[in-house]
């Protein structure tokens, strides 16, 4: 079972992590090898975010629909990366 797990979590992989999980020899392995690296890009894209968010600012060729759009995707990406649970989360 475990053996399966592990093939099927390097199909799904990308080829630039393969490499990465040579060294696994169990699916728990693999899986948090990649855990820690997607933690680390995670993290690093949070602050993006939270970046772009602050410094949002309507330029003057920029038609009003996309400026008003644009916090909502970074929101989404917010909570993608786990930022916040929801809204309504206390």
């Amino acid at each position: 079972m475990d053996q399966k797990a592990l093939a099927l979590i390097y199909l799904y992989v990308k080829d630039n992590h393969s490499t990465t999980l040579d060294a696994c020899k169990t699916a728990k392995e693999a899986w948090d090898t990649l855990k820690k690296v997607y933690k680390a890009r995670s993290v690093a894209r949070k602050l993006q975010l939270k970046k772009e968010l602050n410094n949002l600012k309507k330029g003057p060729s920029k038609p009003l629909p996309k400026y008003i759009a644009k916090p909502k995707t970074i929101w989404n990406g917010l909570l993608a990366t786990g930022h916040m649970k929801s809204c309504s989360a206390s």
